[in-house]
């Protein structure tokens, strides 16, 4: 309808389509177009998606009649498509996108169309005619007023676009229109100059330069144009801004000056430039970063020596402690190194961090630097702040070679950190499943603790490293400072190789117990390991071994809801073995985490005296209690009483008290008796009122609750409601 009252407007200007392929095709348009409508007339078209409501916006009025259609039938209506591929423009601006100059000039002068107008994007006429290098039609814009200082969405006028597509001849044009080249600033404060200066036109910066534009402008970043000319190699614009005086040493916001682009950049004959032109070598930015460490950082060998001819501190550090010999190690610059060292690098300067450029290409695996350094007099086994020698980098990151290199070149194996961590504690941790074969048959100690008690040998069969141990017939006949065995770690961490293997060797005792009393069997059940368990089990581990706490496997197996391993260690276990009590216990704890699979299990498995689970231990209630539902259900088939008394509450009770609306519309279901009375003569309705739970009691009431049945103080339902509605 928006589109229909567009039209309306029109009246009936259009009467027919200048926009469809078919110049003869009809299209009626305003008053013309909503009559057709009205009278349902089949033959009307219209042309009615998204791009043609722009282009109705953007041309309220007729732009053209039979006479004034001949220019666009001529161009074969590539007009047509340059609307709907540009539906973001109105004509003027599409037409400026083309050499069409008489076209123009009939929009202009005809027409009378607003020069100045932008689109979308915030362009005008102009910047479009830019943009597309027109040079005639943006003479003609011009001598009618076109304004070069609107910027367009990008911040950027007319001049910038033209500058920044090196489109010389349309930015002489507009070089002559301009009064001031340092006032109208693109985004991030560019300038004419800066523009030209960062795209490298050198003929366009001796123009700008000739306009007296200012050389030293700085942008919002603190950039001139000298600086952006550097970033981009440009060569003879560097030249060029140098001689007329732009200033050599100055700095961004960052504190970055030329030298530092052009060294970073790599571009020798700029760095030589500005260093014939009396470059500081010794400036440096925020984080104290000096030009030799943006071309070692970066790998610039010939750059760096030109630094380095001009007196550059060989040893000077930054912020973080580093030298230029740290950057390159870590970058491994071969060549870089080999400069910084021909040059007196010191091979064990500290950063602040303690370490050194070996610490360095350690940790990223460069081996030859690693060579260079030690071959240099780097020291091998310098520790970090972390005290971790360059072995420990180089284990941790699992750079064979490198761990290769330094153990030839005498690192100690056996070196600890801060935390007493070795190399193949390291290796481990990591799995660097060579590194560790390679430090084992180095010696490396696999049994070396360090903090809760963890060597490399535990680590290793965590991490799934134990064939390691298998294959090389280590020697791993040993106990820990826990207790553990060889046998109680392949059983914590499930591994049955392993935990074959030592058994095959007689290495351990298949029941020795640990510092907290717990076989290999307990570890293995806590794990839910089941193969393990059943393997031990099979080997005479005994199922009803208790530690320092008495438990059992079975225990940690039942309170971990590891079902798997119950109905192993249950089925293995003879009736003889069997803990009564203890099977009791367990079926408390699984009723009460609500442990389905559990309860079966351990139901059908073991003669219970259903009266004592029922009178004594009041099972039904406690799983009512803990909100089990699919266990009450169980109980009852079980032929637990559903009225059975426990605490002074009949389950149902419990339900009420504990807000298990599902459980208690179960026992309703099941039979259920309302009409009970706890101690305190409650019923379970007394209860839900008491509790001001209104779905509970709609639920009681709906299975027809006495409402007017009394407690013991002589208080009926409806009583006790009205005593709560007063006190709230």
């Amino acid at each position: 309808m928006l589109l229909l009252d567009i039209l309306s407007i029109s009246e009936a200007q259009l009467t027919r389509n200048p926009f469809y392929l078919d110049s003869g095709y009809p299209l009626h348009f305003g008053r013309n177009l909503r009559n057709h409508l009205a009278h349902e007339n089949a033959s009307v078209n219209i042309l009615s998606d998204v791009p043609m409501q722009k282009t109705v916006t953007c041309n309220k009025q007729k732009i053209a009649s039979e006479k004034e259609l001949t220019f666009s039938e001529r161009s074969s209506q590539r007009l047509l498509f340059t609307l709907f591929c540009q539906s973001t423009k109105c004509n003027r601006h599409s037409i400026c996108s083309r050499t069409r100059l008489e076209t123009v000039k009939y929009l202009v002068e005809v027409k009378h169309f607003l020069i100045n107008v932008r689109d979308i994007k915030g362009k005008t006429p102009l910047h479009i005619a830019v943009e597309n290098d027109c040079r005639e039609v943006v003479e003609y814009l011009l001598r009618h007023g076109a304004n070069t200082l609107i910027k367009d969405a990008q911040g950027n006028i007319p001049l910038h676009t033209a500058i920044y597509l090196k489109f010389v001849d349309v930015s002489k044009v507009l070089l002559e229109k301009a009064t001031s080249f340092d006032a109208n600033l693109s985004s991030c404060g560019y300038t004419s100059l800066h523009v030209a200066a960062e795209v490298g036109d050198l003929t366009l910066v001796n123009i700008l330069i000739e306009k007296k534009a200012d050389v030293n402008f700085k942008t919002e970043f603190g950039e001139t144009p000298l600086a952006l000319a550097v970033q981009n190699g440009h060569f003879e614009v560097v030249r060029a801004l140098i001689s007329k005086k732009a200033e050599i040493n100055v700095k961004n916001l960052v504190g970055d000056t030329p030298l530092h682009h052009a060294s970073r950049e790599g571009s020798e004959e700029v760095v030589k430039l500005l260093l014939d032109y009396e470059a500081n070598v010794s400036a440096f930015n925020d984080d104290c970063v000096f030009p030799l460490h943006c071309s070692a950082q970066q790998g610039h060998m010939k750059v760096a020596k030109l630094l380095l001819d001009k007196n550059a501190d060989v040893n000077i550090q930054t912020i973080s402690g580093s030298t230029p010999l740290h950057l390159a190690a870590e970058k491994g610059y071969h060549d870089v190194i080999s400069l910084l060292l021909e040059h007196k690098a010191q091979v064990d300067y500290e950063n602040h961090n303690k370490r050194t450029a070996l610490h360095c290409s350690a940790e990223r695996g460069h081996k030859n630097i690693a060579k260079i350094l030690v071959e240099k007099g780097a020291e091998i086994d310098k520790k970090d702040a972390a005290g971790s020698t360059p072995l420990h980098l180089a284990a941790s990151r699992g750079h064979g070679d490198v761990v290769q290199l330094l153990i030839a070149e005498g690192a100690d194996i056996h070196a600890e950190d801060s935390s007493k961590s070795t190399a193949l504690h390291f290796a481990s941790s990591m799995c660097r499943k060579d590194i560790v074969k390679l430090l084992l048959l180095k010696g490396a100690d696999i049994f070396k603790v360090v903090e809760f008690n963890i060597t490399p040998f535990r680590i290793m069969i965590s991490n799934g490293l134990s064939d390691i141990l298998i294959n090389e017939n280590l020697n791993i006949n040993f106990t820990d400072s826990t207790g553990c065995t060889a046998l109680h770690l392949g059983a914590l961490f499930g591994c049955l190789p392993f935990v074959e293997y030592c058994i095959q060797e007689n290495y351990n005792d298949i029941i020795v117990k640990n510092n907290e009393g717990e076989t290999p069997l307990h570890l293995a059940s806590r794990g839910n390991f089941q193969h393990v368990v059943s393997f031990l089990i099979d080997k005479g581990a005994e199922i009803d071994a208790k530690d320092n706490n008495g438990h059992t496997a079975l225990y940690f197996a039942c309170i971990n809801n590891y079902k798997d391993v119950v109905h192993i260690l249950i089925n293995k276990q003879t009736q003889d073995k069997l803990d009564y009590k203890e099977r009791i216990q367990l079926l408390i704890i699984a009723i009460t985490k609500g442990y389905s699979d559990i309860v079966n299990i351990l139901f059908h498995n073991t003669e219970f005296d259903m009266a004592e689970l029922e009178n004594e231990y009041h099972l039904l209630q406690e799983a009512v209690r803990a909100g089990h539902r699919m266990i009450v259900e169980n109980l009852l088939k079980r032929g637990f009483k559903i009225n059975a008394e426990g605490d002074s509450y009949t389950p149902l009770h419990t339900s009420v008290q504990f807000n298990h609306l599902s459980i208690a519309q179960f026992l309703l279901s099941m039979g259920a008796n309302q009409t009970v009375k706890d101690k305190e003569g409650r019923t379970p309705l007394h209860l839900a009122v008491e509790n001001n739970n209104m779905e509970m009691v709609e639920t009681l009431l709906n299975a027809e609750a006495d409402a007017f049945i009394t407690e013991h103080n002589k208080n009926s339902m409806k009583d006790s409601q009205s005593v709560n509605h007063r006190s709230t």
